[in-house]
């Protein structure tokens, strides 16, 4: 069965650690297969011994920099930078209609605070 990158992304927010690290193991697979590669064949184009590959990619084991020697060997480092990027939740500045209506809800509410 096939997840959508939403569904994909919900589970990832529930598994534990082993389980993203199998996750990104079996990804790093699919992307080594589709590039017809052998296990040999990668693990030597991204310097990584062979046993330690095959430790990686059968069971998500692996080392940061086993994990970033792979990235690079896919051409993938560049998305490192997504996981620092600043926030993509900027909130603009109000506009001029909303510090009217804003200003106008201010004082409408002083208006009534010193009424009673």
């Amino acid at each position: 069965m096939t997840m959508t990158p939403e569904e994909e992304l919900d589970r990832l927010k529930l598994w534990t650690s082993a389980e993203v690290c199998h996750y990104l193991a079996m990804k790093v697979r699919r992307h080594r297969q589709d590039a017809e590669l052998s296990q040999a064949a990668f693990a030597s184009q991204a310097g990584i011994a062979l046993r330690t590959y095959k430790r990686f990619e059968a069971h998500g084991q692996a080392n940061l920099d086993t994990f970033v020697a792979a990235l690079r060997a896919m051409g993938r480092t560049h998305y490192l930078m997504m996981l620092f990027a600043a926030s993509a939740r900027v909130i603009p500045p109000p506009t001029l209609k909303e510090r009217l209506l804003d200003a106008k809800l201010r004082s409408q509410s002083r208006g009534q605070k010193g009424g009673h």
